[in-house]
């Protein structure tokens, strides 16, 4: 994840459709959802990429498996690097070196034990204005301490130290939400990333089971579990207390559908989710872009446009999960969904009509999926929008935890979302290698967070020509100590 920069204009625009009532519905489209299997066919290889940082050799404190890159935009050279476990460390871009001292140890505090399940520390944001601020945000699976219990999510909010940047401070420590989530060890979401609103997105598992069998949460909007939720952290006057939470770390900000609405967790921005691990904000567009973990027969990306404005209940983008997954419905049965849900092979639609006769737009079908058997576990990643490989422009990457491949777009039309193209992009034929998740970087640059299959694992830059990514311990204007003052005193003229 990376600093996305608050951009007034388009808080603006969004303001201005709230007020007029305007949202703007998706196009209808067509597509289908892939069966190919996971081999080398019609791939790459990892030529492409290169060893970053190798967690076995260069992270200290034993087994660490690394879960998130993190670019804090501070124009510092440094990178952190946050593992399972639930320490950060910083890796310094200069040196190549991780540093011995975590930047926050929160190891005490997060449930962890198997290196392939999905409990621990699972994601970080830092807050827009970081480098002046020096706020940042953790998503991890708790520990039993107040007031959650083992295996509740949390989400808390820290500063960074006042003396030194490598550092957080632990004092700082502020928890702004906890979701029950005793009944099962699985499905716990994972990622946290500010949107182009300035608001901090966050996804949440079902609740894990079976075919949402500890809820039913996904469709359940009493619920925050199964869902992508929107959550004002900065203070703003226009939004409103808390709805579902107790803990009041957060408001509800202006645009939220079920805002003040007598039912409906206020916090949701949109729900049908089962196991969101990993989503993206495009740092162009601001759309965002959601790997969810499917059930049996479905791994998808779901897609949401930055121009949809969802100002009531009845417009707020619904998933489907467990009512329909990938593009089939009733794959878990009819208990708990439209008795008008016809089960079976489907086709895939954008959004999808599940009453054509009365006109009602129910649900939201993704925009690629593909059969579980060759995939098992959707790893959601990024639209690349770097400059040093250009081969990539526009393309969305992401790829399969199990399957080890690497998938790219080949074309995306904003305005027809269900008729975008994919491709194999590239295959890992390292045995027990799994891909945890992408991370991008100040410059839209990407890499990959690879676990290794014995404890340890490693952070891949993405890169098209020989070596490695040169940029990749770059901070930014300042961080060579000649400029000075800020760039709105920077001239292109000639003195």
């Amino acid at each position: 994840m990376v600093t996305i920069p608050a951009q007034p204009l388009r808080r603006s625009v969004l303001i201005v459709a709230l007020a007029l009532g305007l949202a703007s519905p998706e196009a209808r489209a067509v597509s289908s959802c892939s069966s190919a299997a996971c081999s080398s066919s019609g791939c790459g290889d990892f030529a492409n990429f290169s060893v970053l940082i190798d967690s076995g050799v260069q992270l200290p404190g034993g087994d660490q498996i690394p879960v998130a890159f993190v670019d804090p935009g501070d124009n510092l050279p440094h990178r952190f690097v946050a593992t399972k476990q639930g320490r950060i460390y910083v890796w310094d871009g200069a040196t190549g070196s991780v540093l011995l001292t975590p930047f926050l140890d929160l190891s005490n505090q997060v449930t962890y034990s198997d290196p392939q399940g999905e409990q621990g520390f699972l994601g970080m944001a830092v807050a827009p204005d970081y480098r002046t601020s020096g706020t940042f945000y953790v998503y991890y699976v708790g520990a039993g301490t107040a007031p959650g219990s083992d295996g509740d999510i949390v989400l808390e909010r820290f500063q960074r130290s006042l003396s030194d940047p490598n550092l957080a401070d632990p004092s700082t420590e502020e928890r702004l939400l906890v979701i029950s989530h005793t009944s099962a060890s699985n499905h716990n979401g994972g990622w946290i990333a500010f949107g182009f609103d300035g608001m901090l997105y966050v996804s949440t598992g079902d609740g894990g089971g079976a075919c949402d069998s500890t809820g039913p949460n996904g469709q359940n909007i009493d619920s925050l579990k199964g869902k992508l939720l929107r959550l004002d952290v900065s203070g703003d006057p226009t939004s409103t207390a808390p709805e579902c939470d107790a803990l009041g770390g957060y408001t509800i900000p202006l645009g939220n559908p079920f805002r003040g609405a007598t039912a409906g967790c206020g916090e949701i921005w949109a729900y049908g989710l089962r196991n969101p691990y990993r989503f993206s904000v495009d740092r162009q567009t601001g759309d965002i872009w959601i790997g969810d973990v499917g059930q049996g027969s479905w791994e998808e990306v779901n897609y949401l446009s930055a121009n949809y404005f969802p100002m009531t209940p009845s417009d707020a983008v619904n998933f489907a999960w467990k009512c329909r997954e990938g593009c089939e419905s009733l794959t878990c049965g009819a208990g708990d969904c439209p008795g008008f849900l016809v089960g079976g092979v489907s086709t895939c639609e954008y959004p999808h009509d599940v009453d054509p006769g009365a006109g009602v737009t129910n649900y939201w079908d993704p925009i690629f999926c593909h059969s579980n058997g060759p995939w098992f576990a959707m790893m959601g990643g990024y639209r690349y929008r770097g400059r040093f490989v250009a081969p990539l422009a526009g393309s969305y990457l992401y790829g399969d935890a199990y399957c080890r491949q690497i998938w790219r777009s080949t074309s995306f039309d904003p305005g027809d979302p269900a008729a975008a193209t994919d491709t194999c992009f590239a295959w890992n034929p390292t045995v027990g290698q799994q891909v945890f998740g992408f991370a991008e970087d100040h410059l839209g640059e990407l890499y990959l967070v690879l676990y290794d299959g014995d404890g340890t694992g490693n952070i891949a830059c993405l890169h098209d020509t020989p070596g490695s990514c040169y940029w990749a311990g770059w901070g930014g204007f300042f961080q060579d100590g000649f400029e000075s003052g800020d760039t709105s005193r920077w001239s292109s003229a000639a003195p």
